[in-house]
């Protein structure tokens, strides 16, 4: 069974943004946050790096999330 530093050459290849930009659409507000998500984890759950991540909603509900308690802290201020 391969290491996690073996199955990441592939992807070193690639590059990241061009597994972003594969994976995800740009015009996401977090695209530039989740960077895709883990590409070792997407390639496992479907076989393929350039896929958009398995958790791609628990991400944007996360950043929705801290977005809005952000903007929550600052209008404290």
């Amino acid at each position: 069974m391969a290491n996690s530093l073996d199955k990441l050459q592939p992807i070193q290849k690639l590059g990241v943004w061009l597994h972003l930009t594969d994976a995800c659409n740009l015009r996401c507000g977090c695209c530039y946050f989740c960077t895709a998500g883990c590409p070792i984890e997407t390639y496992q759950a479907t076989g393929h790096y350039n896929r958009k991540s398995p958790n791609c909603a628990i991400y944007k509900a996360i950043f929705d999330e801290l977005l809005k308690l952000e903007a929550l802290r600052l209008m404290q201020l």
